[in-house]
């Protein structure tokens, strides 16, 4: 799936329509460069789940928990260079019983689960592109 977004306001409507399609244990991969809108998209995502209050970017903690329909776990990973850096918080801890949401997952490939979404996003003429897909890989 794909979409175009011309506003920060259209990247938090995707992300509030897409979390209608969460349930515990999925695990959300957001992919693009720096300033693209991977937190705004966070932003609505964590709406469309119900979190109340400010949803803000973990660059520095790695990991901010929400509380909604369903616990969030929003880890960025920006700041990592690889899974060996992650001492006592491992993503994977999280995978079942909420939604894990991942910037920068790049850096901790071996960290990802066979099912995932992957959310890509990129600068456009206009605005962002955003691509959707589902991975089940073996």
């Amino acid at each position: 799936m794909n979409a175009s977004l011309s506003h920060a306001d259209d990247t938090r409507a995707w992300g509030r329509g897409f979390a209608a399609r969460l349930n515990a244990g999925d695990v959300v991969l957001l992919f693009g460069p720096l300033g693209v809108g991977k937190t705004t998209l966070v932003v609505g995502i964590c709406e469309g789940l119900g979190v109340h209050g400010d949803v803000l970017s973990p660059t520095y903690t790695l990991l901010e928990t929400y509380e909604g329909r369903l616990s969030v776990y929003h880890f960025d990973f920006y700041r990592i260079d690889g899974s060996n850096e992650l001492r006592a918080t491992d993503p994977r801890e999280y995978y079942r019983d909420g939604v894990t949401l991942m910037e920068w997952p790049e850096r901790v490939r071996d960290l990802w689960p066979r099912a995932r979404w992957e959310i890509r996003l990129a600068f456009a003429a206009g605005g962002r592109t955003l691509t959707l897909q589902r991975v089940e890989s073996p």
